[in-house]
């Protein structure tokens, strides 16, 4: 007979040394490894479920930031009788995400090939142990859904909770220095002892005007930081350089019924992988290029299944190895995942299954990145270009989109002539000639450290970067 386990499960304290920034100030959102909406649920629950925990009389809490990280986080104190004060600088929550219609999330979509990723709802209808913690967020969903559709339903679940009339204040609009003034001043006044010994009190926060704030604690949910979408490093300043569209914001890169373009996508991690995808396949995230091959009576679908266990234990070591040892460790699983699929490509109705899924349109996609590797990405996304690259080995197939990897290269000089053709310049002498780029380089390190709230020292950057990476639970049970 089975029975539902009755124990109450509590932290360790591993996410409070995960995420400690500064003396009583953690940060949740820069610098993470994990940075899925659901990662951002659980590492948030975590954080406030470990910190009740080592320190009972916490009151208050002051959270910076009206994300996905920054609301469960304000909602899981709430339900532990924290009181909460949110601030957000945008004029309301998950201000990025709620008008982008082009861009798909999913909580599992990137589990594959792990049976997680055949349905999208949070939480899971498997592979979940126990019961979740109370006032988790739920959404339903089969596939990945658009960012817009995920921020309704967030919202919708967010504005039903009752106990966010007592002692819960979001103040949105907030004027970014004056947050990142009182952030410096709590860290300074926590960071040194009175003359008695005992800590000093916090500063009274500026964002309230009827009633007194004063935080025990400060959590910062900021986000990852402004993203690099100049093509040229150097040039944000310049309004002359070429440049692409933020990850956030609706793009046309699936609009035209043909792919007429020659698109220069640039950057070798996630994003570039996920925008390559869309361009060069005919579905809006790769888990329908993955399920249309593996669609129908042939033997793709057996060959797929026959690699599946063999990728699920290269995925599982090489989060493994990125969390254990120093440096990157992505041209592991990079070399194994292109020897899986140049033994796929082998097999004539692989190359003709992929081949069918293929854009439409005359226009080229050239994926450029710096390494002789992907960077840091999901299996699927690596998976998917792999097998497209080994069954389109420069062979131009009449009517559909072709598509070539220029590794081990960056741009030098761009620039735009006046029918608006972007001409580019690569370290290798190349010139490209593109109607369109995509740059996903990333948030800029220089401009993070500048501007982030409180700066990790160097000495513990290391450490910090370290426990980051550990994997989190797919949900947090009680």
């Amino acid at each position: 007979m089975m029975t539902t386990p009755t124990s109450t499960r509590t932290g360790n304290g591993l996410a409070l040394l995960a995420n400690k920034c500064a003396s009583r100030t953690f940060d949740i959102s820069s610098g993470m490894v994990y940075a899925s909406m659901r990662d951002q649920i659980v590492r948030a629950q975590l954080l406030i479920r470990d910190l009740k925990r080592c320190d009972p009389s916490c009151e208050r809490i002051l959270i910076v930031g009206a994300g996905v990280a920054g609301i469960v986080a304000a909602v899981t104190a709430r339900s532990l009788g924290v009181e909460t004060l949110v601030v957000e600088s945008n004029s309301g929550p998950l201000d990025l995400q709620t008008n982008v219609h082009s861009r798909m999330v999913g909580p599992f979509m990137y589990e594959w090939p792990s049976v997680l990723s055949n349905d999208q709802s949070f939480p899971s209808t498997v592979g979940v142990l126990g019961n979740v913690l109370d006032l988790t967020p739920t959404w339903t969903a089969t596939a990945p859904i658009s960012a817009h559709d995920f921020v309704q339903q967030f919202v919708t679940w967010y504005s039903r909770i009752p106990l966010l009339h007592a002692n819960h204040q979001v103040i949105y609009n907030c004027d970014k220095v004056t947050v990142k003034n009182y952030v410096q001043e709590f860290v300074r006044a926590h960071s040194q002892l009175t003359s008695a010994g005992a800590r000093s009190r916090s500063p009274t926060t500026p964002f309230t005007e009827n009633s007194i704030f004063q935080p025990d604690y400060v959590i910062l949910a900021v986000g990852m930081g402004t993203e690099r979408v100049h093509l040229i490093d150097g040039t944000e300043g310049n309004t002359k350089g070429v440049k692409g569209e933020p990850f956030w914001k609706d793009d046309d890169l699936r609009t035209r019924p043909k792919m007429d373009w020659d698109v220069g996508v640039f950057g070798g991690g996630d994003g570039a992988l996920q925008d390559a995808l869309r361009l060069i396949t005919k579905f809006d995230h790769p888990l329908l290029f993955i399920e249309q091959l593996r669609d129908g009576e042939d033997n793709i679908a057996r060959q797929l299944n026959s690699v599946t266990p063999e990728l699920e234990a290269l995925e599982q070591q090489s989060r493994l190895y990125a969390t254990w040892s120093s440096g990157p460790v992505y041209d592991l699983i990079d070399t194994e995942c292109e020897r899986i699929c140049t033994e796929l490509a082998a097999q004539h109705e692989v190359v003709s299954k992929v081949r069918a899924q293929i854009r439409d349109g005359d226009g080229s996609v050239k994926l450029v990145h710096l390494g002789a590797y992907f960077g840091k990405a999901y299996l699927l996304n690596r998976f998917c270009l792999h097998l497209i690259e080994q069954c389109l080995p420069g062979k131009r197939t009449p009517g559909k989109v072709a598509y070539k990897r220029l590794k081990n290269s960056r741009a030098l000089k761009a620039s735009t002539n006046a029918s608006g053709v972007h001409i580019v310049k690569l370290l290798s002498g190349a010139k490209l000639k593109l109607n369109k780029i995509v740059v996903r380089f990333g948030p800029s390190q220089a401009e993070l450290s500048d501007r982030q709230l409180v700066k990790l020292h160097p000495d513990t950057q290391a450490d910090r970067t370290s426990m980051a990476s550990i994997p989190l639970p797919f949900t947090v049970s009680k």
